[in-house]
């Protein structure tokens, strides 16, 4: 208890001026109930603060300036406060707007950078028709995930096409904020790109979606 007491009374400055948080604020009343010493030690600093007060007051010609002065002063630090929360959403809202999109080429042993970003500038050029959407990030998948995946890519071939490799990218990317047609509202999204090729040939995109 005494030790709760010398916590209470080094804090009982803050309790009275309502600076301490609510759970702070019921430990020191539910310990002024109980404690007669600590509830006169408030009871004192409450005396006080009235005779400082009386002391210090300024007579009706001085008042009403201070209070204009304080009223101003409010005003400002809650305009300080609103502006410094407008900047931070704003930031927060278009930063990841303006900011291009990430990509990583991983580790490959089947494609070289150069085969690796025909297919990412494939997927770039097709995303710029996704009016409103914004690309975050485009990754590659791995080689073992390309070659499991080519056998699904010849099911989607057209008839007399066997494709002979095949690339798997992920992207993730935000739909539009407003939503429209097929899209969510403002909703992230995380999608695979399939493409497939024959030989050497060009890049064909065969199909996108979630993984």
């Amino acid at each position: 208890m005494k030790n709760e007491c010398s916590y209470v009374r080094d804090i009982l400055p803050l309790y009275y001026e309502g600076m301490v948080s609510e759970e702070t604020a019921e430990f020191v009343k539910e310990h002024l109930e109980t404690c007669d010493e600590c509830r006169k030690r408030l009871d004192e600093m409450k005396s006080d603060s009235e005779i400082d007060a009386l002391q210090n007051k300024p007579n009706e010609n001085q008042a009403e300036p201070i209070r204009k002065f304080k009223r101003k002063q409010r005003r400002k630090k809650v305009l300080i406060v609103c502006a410094a929360v407008l900047v931070t959403a704003i930031v927060l809202l278009i930063a990841p707007q303006i900011l291009p999109a990430s990509i990583s080429y991983g580790e490959s042993e089947l494609y070289t950078r150069e085969e690796q970003k025909e297919a990412v500038d494939f997927i770039l050029d097709s995303f710029k028709e996704w009016d409103g959407c914004k690309l975050y990030s485009i990754y590659y998948t791995s080689d073992d995930f390309c070659l499991r995946e080519l056998e699904y890519c010849n099911t989607l071939a057209p008839d007399g096409v066997k494709y002979t490799e095949c690339i798997v990218y992920r992207t993730e990317f935000r739909s539009p904020i407003f939503g429209g047609g097929a899209w969510n509202a403002n909703f992230r999204y995380d999608w695979s790109w399939y493409l497939a090729r024959v030989g050497d040939g060009p890049w064909e995109l065969l199909t996108w979606g979630a993984p």
